[in-house]
């Protein structure tokens, strides 16, 4: 195979992210919770800190939503009074029972299903694969789910045999640590926007005010945000 048809083979590998369309319960749309637990995210995917990584980033960005949210640590301890803190202890745990442990309406159950580095000389791709699901915890019904792939591309067709070094480093630098926290960035920040909020406040009514406040470990989620 020539030099451009595996290029080409390689972008036709390299598909848009995947956007499944929204879907909330019909019961949900009058009765919004409240208040909303993040369990510890599952990864099938077998990378070691990838799903706690994942987790942490997608709490910060559901900060600006408006819901209460249970901070992460009493999450964590309260599971592990339990001994419940694994994938499998939890999926064996009834959703209402979840919510009385966690004093919460709603937890948001999360699954990291790709993440691979892919590199091929003169290409290079970055997959982050994110599934959530929010259920209610005082019905026990599904409120909403969907799912998002954040692909990073980077490599090109040389013209000349001066152009392969640049071309390949270009394609190396894709895999770095950071462009892997870009695309976790973009994969939570994308489910975040999309999971439902209440309607916005009657501009009749009294006036009420909602201050949210994140922390970030970097400055660029922080000004994305």
């Amino acid at each position: 195979m020539t030099v451009v048809g595996w290029l080409c083979l390689l972008a036709g590998c390299a598909h848009e992210p995947v956007r499944v369309p929204n879907t909330v319960h019909p019961a949900t749309l009058n009765d919004y919770p409240g208040s909303i637990a993040v369990l510890p995210f599952t990864d099938l995917t077998e990378t070691p800190g990838i799903a706690e990584t994942i987790r942490i980033e997608f709490y910060s960005h559901m900060s600006v939503l408006p819901f209460e949210d249970v901070e992460l640590h009493i999450v964590d301890e309260r599971l592990r009074r339990r001994r419940m803190s694994t994938a499998a202890s939890l999926s064996r745990t009834p959703v209402k029972h979840l919510g009385r442990i966690l004093d919460c309406d709603a937890v948001l159950i999360g699954t990291v299903y790709d993440f691979r580095r892919v590199f091929a000389g003169l290409y290079s791709s970055m997959n982050v694969g994110l599934s959530v699901q929010l259920w209610d915890t005082r019905t026990a019904r599904m409120i909403w789910s969907d799912r998002y792939t954040a692909r990073r591309h980077e490599g090109g067709l040389p013209f000349t045999v001066f152009d392969v070094p640049m071309v390949t480093l270009r394609s190396g630098l894709n895999l770095r640590d950071a462009v892997k926290l870009h695309a976790i960035d973009e994969a939570c920040r994308y489910l975040v926007h999309r999971i439902p909020t209440p309607p916005a406040v009657n501009p009749e009514a009294p006036e009420a005010y909602t201050l949210q406040i994140g922390a970030f470990a970097d400055e660029y989620r922080a000004q994305n945000v």
